[in-house]
């Protein structure tokens, strides 16, 4: 019987010292932990003491924060301080009497300066994420090389073109195409009937199309050069698109219902055209056969002549000399 209230004894007084060392320990713990215009990662909890802090590369100053639980705690490390480097730690220190310590640490991060390159004329500004960007479907995240840089890209293999994030001056981002190292153009795309189609340049040959005249009009907010007819109906908008297997035709848009669909005449002139190539394409292949045919005709008359030439020269010869003994 004493035995056991011995046990029990022992078994509460453990109890107890557990939440004593609780207790104090939380008396030196932070309810709260911030640097200003800045995100911590992981988000903040009294338990945990490790913190990254990621910065954008023009940071000069970081300003931190912080609440100690219990209020006769001592908080060290507070207040603004210089960044002088692309990695600094700062240690935020919570002492409560003179046994409980705690530290809690920053490790700040600056970002390197993001790579600038120079198109038409204006200074364009790499970004190496798509945080909040809507990323065109079927293109899937990749690396690629810009100016001996690696940047974050977007790639689609059956249209086998390669795009990068960029800001321009004035801090507007957009997509761009990146070829062997340079950024080569505009990507622009647009969302209709649920499907990505991308805004290209109208060739030269379809400058000029009869019955129609070129136009500029918006289309989910999107500034696009078109056809509309010259005398038919004006809620019909003519555009030339890319789909995302890279075929590129003259597409109808309907501004009422927004709807689109591929233009049949425009599909006739394309299949027209193939068959006018291919009908080309055709004859230069007869007319090189029959070159072909001729020169090695010739080359064997020539050849059969060239040996007749010197076989009947090697008989006069011959004959030359008979009569020259007798």
């Amino acid at each position: 019987m004493k035995k056991g209230i011995r046990v029990f004894v022992g078994m509460l007084m453990c109890v107890l010292c557990m939440t004593s060392v609780h207790a104090l320990n939380a008396n030196s713990t932070l309810d709260s932990l911030t640097v200003l215009s800045q995100t911590l990662s992981p988000a903040f909890s009294p338990t945990v003491t490790q913190y990254t802090l990621n910065i954008s590369n023009d940071t000069q100053m970081i300003t931190i924060a912080a609440t100690a639980h219990n209020k006769q705690a001592v908080v060290t490390g507070l207040g603004s301080f210089p960044i002088d480097k692309d990695q600094e730690v700062f240690v935020i220190t919570v002492r409560f009497g003179k046994k409980w310590t705690t530290h809690y640490t920053i490790n700040v991060v600056r970002q390197p300066k993001p790579l600038q390159v120079t198109y038409h004329g204006q200074t364009l500004t790499l970004v190496n994420s798509f945080d909040g960007v809507q990323v065109p479907t079927s293109f899937i995240p990749t690396t690629t090389m810009i100016q001996n840089t690696s940047a974050l890209a977007l790639h689609n293999e059956e249209l086998n073109k390669t795009i990068c994030f960029l800001k321009d001056e004035s801090g507007q981002g957009a997509f761009y195409y990146v070829k062997d190292g340079k950024v080569e153009g505009l990507f622009r795309s647009i969302e209709l009937n649920d499907t990505t189609y991308i805004l290209v340049d109208i060739p030269q040959s379809l400058q000029q199309r009869q019955h129609f005249h070129t136009k500029t009009f918006t289309i989910n907010n999107q500034t696009i050069t078109g056809w509309v007819y010259q005398d038919g109906d004006p809620h019909y908008y003519q555009l030339y698109l890319e789909n995302l297997k890279g075929q590129k035709a003259i597409y109808q848009y309907d501004q009422r219902d927004h709807s689109l669909q591929i233009y049949k005449a425009a599909l006739v002139d394309q299949e027209n055209h193939e068959i006018f190539y291919q009908i080309i394409i055709g004859i230069l292949i007869v007319v090189l056969v029959g070159f072909r045919w001729y020169f090695q005709h010739f080359k064997r008359v020539r050849i059969a002549e060239i040996k007749e030439y010197y076989a009947l020269r090697q008989v006069s010869i011959l004959n030359q000399k008979e009569d020259s003994h007798y």
